[in-house]
């Protein structure tokens, strides 16, 4: 088991892993948009919820992103597998957070700095959307 991580600590972890990705990770699917946003995307990407899992607690539980991927399913992930949240550190942040960076992920509106500013308000938590802004298009241009 590892240790638990602070809802801060989850929260910076998923605004730096955005950050860096600068897309939404995504499989194809016969859809309205011909994809769903998924935990582990078909080039390698990891949506919000799916960068907090470790590859090998992923890969340990044999999961079937076709069965996962698709917007909010964090309630249903961690209900079917509840050892997810405690291997990867997440025991002490409640799904319905999770749900919630899912959902900053999932909205195809890629406006995630004001999704995490709202987010980071709504929990009481620190967030610097101007520096966020400012290394994701930093980001842009050194990719």
């Amino acid at each position: 088991m590892k240790d638990h991580l602070t809802k801060q600590q989850v929260f910076d972890k998923v605004a730096d892993h955005l950050a860096r990705q600068k897309e939404q990770s995504r499989i194809t699917k016969p859809t309205l948009h011909g994809f769903i946003c998924a935990y582990r995307g078909d080039d390698g990407k990891k949506c919000a919820v799916g960068a907090l899992i470790p590859d090998e607690v992923w890969e340990e539980h044999g999961i079937d992103e076709a069965t996962w991927g698709g917007n909010s399913a964090a309630f249903k992930l961690f209900t079917d597998f509840p050892e997810l949240k405690e291997k990867s550190g997440l025991g002490a942040v409640t799904t319905n957070f999770l749900a919630q960076l899912q959902t900053v992920h999932d909205a195809l509106d890629m406006q995630w700095g004001l999704r995490l500013y709202n987010l980071a308000e709504d929990n009481s938590l620190s967030f610097d959307r101007n520096k966020f802004e400012r290394d994701l298009a930093d980001l842009e241009h050194t990719l």
